[in-house]
């Protein structure tokens, strides 16, 4: 399978990396940091302020995982829908 340019630079692959930073962590954590690495990546070369702002909503959900952890709450609620046109 063919990794497409916007997910390599300078011989080094964007999975390559998500890998590297993902190693201890676990379960939807490490999907969420792997999608925020994933957007911030490719932002300049794919679709700008779109993956931006996906990797903005990813950092939120990242956050309240790590929130519901240290608070023991249900992981679950850290997918409710986040406007990311506050943060702008």
């Amino acid at each position: 399978m063919s990794t497409p340019d916007y997910y390599k630079k300078n011989g080094i692959e964007c999975m390559d990396i998500i890998n590297l930073f993902t190693l201890d962590t676990h379960g939807v954590e490490g999907f969420i940091l792997g999608n925020v690495i994933k957007y911030l990546w490719r932002y300049k070369f794919k679709n700008g302020v779109e993956d931006i702002d996906k990797a903005i909503n990813y950092l939120i959900m990242l956050k309240n995982s790590y929130k519901a952890k240290e608070t023991k709450i249900d992981e679950l609620n850290i997918f409710k829908p986040v406007d990311v046109e506050k943060y702008k």
